[in-house]
């Protein structure tokens, strides 16, 4: 079974920008950091991936579940 998400509900309406960002290259991933509460997270940057975040910073911004879906990463763990 796989998972399928729809994210073409948005339109381009600035078409020359451009922006640099940092980021950091490790075991073959690009990590960028983001600030959030103004707090540093590290992410994975993933185009092909949904958004996953873990469980604490859910809970740390009060976030609400959206939904569940069950995700296999590149090396074949699975998770809900």
């Amino acid at each position: 079974m796989g998972f399928i998400q729809n994210i073409n509900k948005s339109e381009i309406t600035v078409h020359d920008f451009c922006n640099t960002n940092p980021f950091e290259y490790t075991r073959e991933k690009i990590i960028v950091t983001v600030v959030i509460n103004k707090q540093p997270k590290r992410f994975v940057f993933d185009t092909g991936a949904p958004l996953l975040i873990s469980n604490d910073l859910m809970a740390a911004n009060n976030n609400p579940i959206a939904g569940f879906a069950t995700v296999t990463d590149a090396g074949g763990k699975t998770i809900e």
